[in-house]
């Protein structure tokens, strides 16, 4: 049996899992599937459990990763912080070379080299990618552009994505092409060209569920206590800077400075703490800004999927993207959307095509083109239904992961 290993590092449900669960469906439905695995961290979201189970995945655990550099302080935290960050790689990869080892035990006849996808970056984790690679064919792939630090760090990145482009079993994918084209520097020349973008898509069978219960768009509002009569505006992620949070909240400040009556729906993942809330309240919003933590959505994709489907438009203020698989499920579900001008997102919107494109942290252009949609429904219309059309054409999931699956299928024969 050939075998795959799917392996993140963090408990966050987020466009990464989709990607890989639509990996880990298709890698089972070839003609000669793959036996697949995830290993990931204890304490998950329980909507990943969830649905590695729907997909009967098996699933092995490893202590979580430290959060983020962001919350180290001062040269001794950030130092003790990376210190914690290199155990707990060398944990993950101890354990997946165990798993690999007894794979073997199990099948000593088997042929070829098993396959580990993992979410690791080689400017950070070069030394347990470096270990991996002595053993299995790894995959990495690359979902938002990698911007240089420049200067000591930089080139330490650049010297430590030559050393790594030297294995041959070493695949690197984008999800994008902002994102691959990012890693050009850091890459051999022979590397980087052999890059394949796979976009991260949308699931139609998923839309096609939305699509079918149409109908109950009035009552999933109203479930929520949100208005049948006011347009509304919903985005989807967490509640962050990065994700353009306050710059949302400026602008629907502006909005109702103007007079306007529209409805933000904020779908995020985690509740808010009490200081965050707190902020929020400031801005005198009342009810015409909701959040919603996962818990309160509801459990499944359908939940989540169902009640963006409801939107008259959709919002997306980030200042750093990949490809966001909400915009894009958005866009399948011929809702129109406004998104930040950064990343991979003018790969899928064309602005005044298939939807509008504003300037990152400009509150401003962002009232601005809400305002334009909210009062147009004929540009809503058309908006609508050109981004529908280029996701199912251009980011449908089932393509993508059956490319990938191609590649493995591929490098596993070569590696026998």
């Amino acid at each position: 049996m050939r075998r795959i290993l799917y392996v993140w590092n963090y408990r966050e449900w987020g466009g990464a899992q989709i990607y890989f669960l639509s990996l880990m469906k298709a890698a089972r439905e070839v003609a000669n599937p793959f036996e697949v695995k995830a290993i990931i961290p204890e304490d998950s979201d329980e909507r990943v459990l969830k649905y590695l189970a729907d997909l009967n995945v098996p699933v092995e655990f490893v202590q979580a990763a430290p959060p983020a550099v962001g919350t180290a302080k001062g040269f001794v935290g950030k130092l003790l912080h990376r210190i914690r960050v290199y155990r707990s790689e060398n944990r993950l990869v101890t354990r997946i070379l165990k798993e690999l080892a007894e794979g073997r035990d199990d099948q000593p006849q088997a042929s070829g080299v098993p396959v580990v996808h993992i979410d690791l970056g080689f400017w950070q984790s070069y030394r347990a990618l470096a270990r991996l690679l002595r053993r299995a064919n790894v995959f990495v792939t690359q979902h938002t552009a990698l911007v240089d630090p420049g200067g000591i760090r930089g080139l330490s990145w650049r010297m430590k994505g030559k050393r790594v482009s030297g294995f041959p079993n070493f695949v690197v994918l984008a999800s994008n092409n902002d994102a691959k084209n990012s890693l050009r520097p850091f890459l051999t020349q022979k590397k980087f060209d052999s890059i394949r973008v796979t976009y991260t898509g949308i699931d139609p069978d998923e839309i096609a569920d939305v699509d079918d219960a149409g109908s109950h768009a009035e009552h999933r509002r109203s479930g929520h206590s949100l208005s049948a009569g006011m347009p509304l505006v919903i985005t989807v992620g967490q509640f962050i800077e990065r994700k353009g949070c306050w710059v949302v909240l400026d602008a629907l400040r502006k909005l109702r400075d103007a007079g306007e009556n529209i409805q933000f729906l904020w779908l995020g993942t985690s509740a808010l703490d009490s200081g965050t809330v707190e902020i929020i309240n400031g801005y005198h919003l009342g009810d015409r800004f909701r959040f919603l933590s996962g818990e309160e959505i509801g459990p499944s994709r359908n939940d989540l999927l169902g009640l963006l489907g409801t939107a008259d438009t959709f919002v997306l203020a980030s200042f750093r993207e990949g490809l966001p698989i909400a915009l894009v499920e958005a866009m399948a579900l011929g809702v129109p959307c406004i998104a930040s001008r950064v990343g991979a997102i003018p790969e899928a919107i064309d602005h005044n095509v298939s939807g509008l494109v504003v300037t990152p942290g400009d509150a401003d252009d962002l009232a601005e083109a809400i305002r334009t949609l909210v009062h147009d429904p004929e540009m809503r219309k058309m908006f609508g239904t050109a981004a529908r059309a280029i996701a199912f054409e251009k980011f449908n999931q089932k393509t993508t992961a059956e490319e990938t699956v191609r590649i493995y299928d591929k490098v596993w024969k070569t590696s026998g």
